[in-house]
């Protein structure tokens, strides 16, 4: 099994840790939002309860003033017993007759006025079964032969005390509307649904907020009511409540359900995993993509050295997707790996110049006079036999040769155009009428000094490559010329030419000075690029190959003036 990585041992445990880390911290927040949740419900359901009972003991309050402005001497109660035994038109006038006019419904009325939320009044005498009804239809009120259902109403009641006696009179009943303590409930219903019960002295339920969460303790309630037994405090195990008794014996409940409670904590808990998973997957993903991409990276360097390591010289490590300091490693390698590749063809060259050498030297043992001779022999007997051309091309021929085995390594630019000139001729002769050729230099730049062999090999490449002797209209041409002050050589023909793959493959050979033996050409153009470097020096020389304006192959060379030797 192969043994994973240094690099990705680091993800898995970085992954491991993160995963840890943020589950511990999502039960935390779980935690700390469950007491948090706990203790809110608790503050809604105290806030709740205190502001049930403020306003309860406020209606309490209000009622008593109002039965002091009603009743505040025993005259107002007289009024009042009046109005109960009398028809209005008869009781009317009793009070008009009076010093002191009193009108018990406009006392009613007036208090509608000084309180707020009052839905209603209802008075009943002990003495008679006869009611008074007051509402705010009908403020002035009326006395119905039945009381109107106001169950739908919460109901506050004091008994009316007759001053003389200082016994029971008769009863008031203050009524308004549940949406004023629904109102309460509501503005504070912050966190779940909350259970309010209101009960009477007696036990009976006088006023209830129950969503349905509240059932069950509505239920026992009912039956505690019905039997008239205590409230068991076992029922309330479920719930989170407050149980207060008011100043008038009523028994205010407000509870929250513990299993709402658990169901809005679950849902934060829910809420929390589900961020926590989330935040896990985006940090995993960009933790895998981050060190993942560049492990591939790392794996691809390693892979690279190792393809070197098993003899593959020419392979380079692959520098667009690298990143930060692998891209400055990589290129290193690489150009590491170039120099490597540059001293083994140098030692190459070496050895194939060293052959040369040899191999020169070996042929250097055949007598050049005896080849001189027999051409002269052959030239003068072609004389004699009055075969001047035959003639003129042995002797060409001859001064070739005799050009080739001499051993100077410098020539003048006349000397090497003069050479070029013998070496078209001769093909100029085998090909008649189909080769023409244009020697334009500049004046002054026939003594210019350059290396020997420096445009033999160029002409040489046009009559390999480039010349097609189907054709009568080959040319080649050479011009010398100077630019501020750089010489120009450029050697053009309008042959076969090259394609734009072939060029950019001469360029970066010459860029890279690599030899191409299945390639004459190349061969050819590096060996001239790589001599005339030495001879003029990188900084002042250059080599630049094209496509000529007649299609054919281009070759321009420039160097400074001053920089070459005579």
């Amino acid at each position: 099994m192969q043994k994973k990585s240094l690099m990705k041992r680091l993800i898995h445990t970085y992954a491991a840790i993160l995963i840890v880390v943020i589950l511990i911290f999502s039960l935390m927040v779980s935690y700390a939002t469950t007491q948090s949740d706990r203790t809110a419900v608790q503050n809604q359901v105290d806030q709740i309860t205190k502001k049930v009972s403020a306003v309860t003991g406020g209606y309490q309050t209000d009622l008593r003033r109002m039965i002091n402005d009603l009743f505040p001497d025993q005259a107002r109660l007289d009024s009042m017993r009046d109005y109960f035994y009398m028809d209005f038109s008869k009781y009317y006038t009793q009070q008009l007759g009076r010093p002191q006019f009193q009108l018990f419904p406009r006392d009613v009325e007036k208090l509608y006025e000084r309180y707020d939320a009052i839905e209603g009044f209802v008075i009943s005498l002990e003495a008679t079964n006869d009611i008074y009804h007051s509402s705010r239809d009908n403020k002035m009120g009326s006395k119905p032969e039945q009381l109107p259902d106001i169950s739908d109403y919460m109901v506050f009641s004091r008994p009316i005390i007759n001053y003389d006696a200082y016994l029971p009179l008769g009863n008031i009943y203050l009524y308004i509307d549940y949406s004023v303590f629904d109102t309460i409930v509501q503005q504070e219903q912050r966190f779940v649904e909350p259970i309010v019960f209101l009960l009477s002295s007696t036990g009976n339920i006088q006023y209830q907020y129950n969503m349905g969460n509240g059932d069950v303790l509505q239920e026992h309630i009912k039956t505690q009511y019905e039997t008239r037994s205590p409230l068991d405090s076992a029922i309330f195990e479920q719930y989170v409540y407050n149980r207060v008794e008011l100043s008038d014996g009523s028994v205010l409940i407000v509870a929250a359900d513990k299993h709402d409670i658990f169901m809005k904590s679950f849902s934060t808990y829910a809420l929390i995993t589900a961020g926590g998973t989330f935040l896990i997957v985006i940090l995993l993903f960009v933790l895998f993509r981050t060190f993942g991409r560049y492990d591939t990276q790392v794996n691809d360097v390693l892979g690279t050295m190792e393809r070197v390591r098993r003899g593959n010289v020419s392979d380079r490590i692959e520098i667009q997707n690298k990143e930060d300091e692998l891209l400055t490693i990589s290129q290193a390698i690489n150009e590491t790996l170039d120099s490597m590749n540059r001293y083994i063809k140098q030692i190459y060259q070496m050895e194939i110049r060293q052959q040369d050498i040899n191999m020169r030297a070996l042929q250097s043992q055949i007598n050049p006079h005896f080849l001189y001779n027999t051409l002269e022999f052959i030239r003068m007997y072609a004389v004699s036999e009055g075969v001047n051309e035959l003639a003129d091309i042995v002797y060409t021929f001859s001064t070739l040769l005799r050009n080739n085995i001499s051993l100077e390594k410098t020539t003048t630019l006349a000397k090497e155009l003069e050479f070029v000139e013998k070496y078209v001729y001769l093909h100029q002769m085998r090909y008649p009428n189909k080769i023409a050729y244009k020697f334009d230099v500049a004046e002054n730049f026939e003594m210019i000094s350059i290396p020997k062999f420096t445009l033999q090999p160029l002409i040489e490449n046009y009559f390999v490559h480039g010349v097609n002797y189907r054709r009568v209209d080959n040319a080649i041409k050479v011009a010398v010329y100077k630019d501020n002050k750089r010489i120009h050589i450029k050697v053009s023909d309008n042959g076969r030419g090259v394609t734009d793959e072939v060029l950019a493959t001469i360029r970066q050979r010459l860029q890279e000075s690599e030899f191409d033996l299945d390639n004459d050409k190349s061969v050819g153009l590096v060996n001239v690029h790589e001599r005339l470097k030495v001879f003029y020096k990188d900084n002042d020389y250059r080599m630049e190959v094209a496509h000529s304006d007649n299609g054919g192959f281009e070759v321009l060379i420039s160097f400074i003036e001053e920089e070459s030797d005579v």
